[in-house]
C-alpha cells in the first residue's frame, strides 16, 4: 500500500520546529504509513530528512509585507504536493487550507497551539483597537471554517473550556517533552535559566528581578536568558533591565533558538525559572519549558499561583518562592528534587500514542 501524503504546516514556526518535526512527524513516520512534508519558516539548523521532506518556504520579518502573501504560497505548495491529509497550526492558513480541502477532498486537522483569539486580544504584540479587531477576525475565521475541519488538536487542556467550536471533534495532545538524550553538566551552584519565548506575560522581568534579588544574598548567582523575543520593544526593555547586571547574560534574542541549543542550556543550568503572569490568555496553560526542565531533572523555581505548582510540589520537581528571599535561598540550597526520577506525565510518549490513534481514526 502506498504511503499517504501528509503535510504539516506553519508560517512562523521553523521547519525543524520541535512539535511539527520531532514530535508529530517523527512519531508518524515510525508507522510507515505516511509520506510526510513539513512546510514552515527557514531554519539554519535543519535536521537530516529522516524520511521527512522539509519545505522552508518562508524567510521574512515577523511583521512584514511579505507575510501577507504567505498563505498563497502555502496554497501553491500543497497543490503541488497533493497531500491527502493537512495539519495546520496557525489561523493564517485556515482559508487556504479549506480552499485546498474543497477542491481536493483532503482531510484537514487544525492543531491549536495557542488560543489565538485571547493571545491577540490580551497580548502585547499589536496596538490597542487594532488587536481587538484582529482578534475578532481570527475568531470569526475559526468559527466559519470549523465545519470543514475533520479534527481539532488542542495543545493545552484549558483550551477545551475556551474553544467554542468543534467540541465533539477535539483531541488534547499536550506539548510535553521528549525523553532527554543530553548529558547533564550542572555543577550544583546557582546558575539560573530562563528559556523559551521572551515576553512580559511569560515572566521575563519577574525572572530578571528574582535573579537580582538572589544575587544580592548569593553572589555566585547567574542568570542566562536563552530564547527568542518577537517584540523589539520588549527586547530593548530587557537589555536596559540587565545593563547594570553583568551576572545576567542574554543570548541574542533576535532569532528563534534551535531546540538542541535550548536543551544544552537546560543541561548546564542549576535551576529553571517559570514565572507566567496572571493573564487571561495564558491562564491555565503549562509552558513547554516546564516539561523540558522536568525531562532533564532541572529543579524548577516557580510561584504557588501557577497552574503547574501542584505538579512541582507533588512530584518534587523544584521549589516554590517564599515571601522572603533568604527563605527562598534556604529552600534552593536544601532542595532534594526528582527523588523518583523523571515523572512519566511530563513526557511526550503518552501524547504520541494519542496522535497515532487520532490519525488511525482520520
Amino acid at each position: 500500500m502506498a504511503a499517504t501524503k501528509l503535510v504539516i504546516a506553519s508560517i512562523l514556526k521553523p521547519v525543524d520546529d520541535i512539535r511539527m518535526y520531532k514530535k508529530f512527524a517523527l512519531t508518524l513516520v515510525q508507522t510507515y504509513k505516511y509520506e510526510i512534508n513539513i512546510v514552515g519558516f527557514y531554519s539554519k539548523s535543519e535536521p537530516p530528512p529522516s524520511n521527512v521532506t522539509l519545505h522552508p518556504l518562508y524567510n521574512f520579518a515577523r511583521i512584514s509585507f511579505a507575510r501577507l502573501f504567505a498563505p498563497l504560497r502555502f496554497l501553491a505548495k500543497v497543490v503541488a504536493i497533493k497531500p491527502k491529509i493537512v495539519i495546520i497550526n496557525t489561523h493564517e492558513l485556515l482559508l487556504p487550507a479549506v480552499t485546498y480541502k474543497i477542491f481536493s477532498g483532503a482531510k484537514l486537522i487544525y492543531d491549536i497551539r495557542e488560543n489565538y483569539f485571547l493571545n491577540i486580544w490580551y497580548g502585547s504584540a499589536f496596538p490597542p483597537l487594532f488587536k481587538q479587531l484582529l482578534a475578532m477576525w481570527v475568531r470569526l475565521k475559526e468559527i466559519l471554517t470549523s465545519p470543514f475541519i475533520s479534527r481539532f488538536i488542542l495543545a493545552e487542556k484549558i483550551y477545551a473550556t475556551q474553544i467554542p467550536f468543534g467540541r465533539k471533534r477535539q483531541t488534547i495532545i499536550e506539548n510535553k517533552a521528549l525523553a532527554s538524550e543530553v548529558a547533564i553538566e550542572r555543577v550544583g551552584k546557582f546558575n539560573l535559566l530562563y528559556s523559551g519565548t521572551i515576553a512580559p506575560e511569560l515572566g521575563i522581568f519577574e525572572a530578571i528581578n528574582f535573579a537580582k534579588q538572589l544575587q544580592s544574598v548569593k553572589a555566585e548567582t547567574t542568570l542566562t536568558i536563552n530564547g527568542y523575543c518577537p517584540n523589539l520593544k520588549t527586547l530593548k526593555m530587557v537589555k536596559r533591565a540587565i545593563a547594570d547586571s553583568p551576572f545576567i547574560k542574554l543570548k541574542d534574542g533576535t532569532q528563534p533558538v534551535p531546540h538542541d541549543e535550548i536543551m544544552a542550556a537546560i543541561a548546564k543550568a542549576d535551576f529553571g525559572l517559570a514565572f507566567n503572569q496572571d493573564k487571561p490568555h495564558i491562564f491555565g496553560c503549562i509552558p513547554t519549558k516546564v516539561y523540558e526542565y522536568a525531562a532533564q531533572q532541572l529543579p524548577i523555581v516557580t510561584t504557588a499561583n501557577q497552574s503547574w505548582a501542584g505538579l512541582v510540589e507533588s512530584e518534587k520537581l523544584g521549589v516554590l518562592l517564599a515571601d522572603d528571599i533568604h527563605e527562598t535561598l534556604n529552600r534552593l540550597a536544601s532542595a532534594s528534587c526528582y527523588p523518583n526520577g523523571v515523572p512519566r506525565q511530563v513526557l511526550w510518549h503518552e501524547e504520541s500514542s494519542k496522535l497515532t490513534d487520532l490519525m488511525k481514526q482520520i
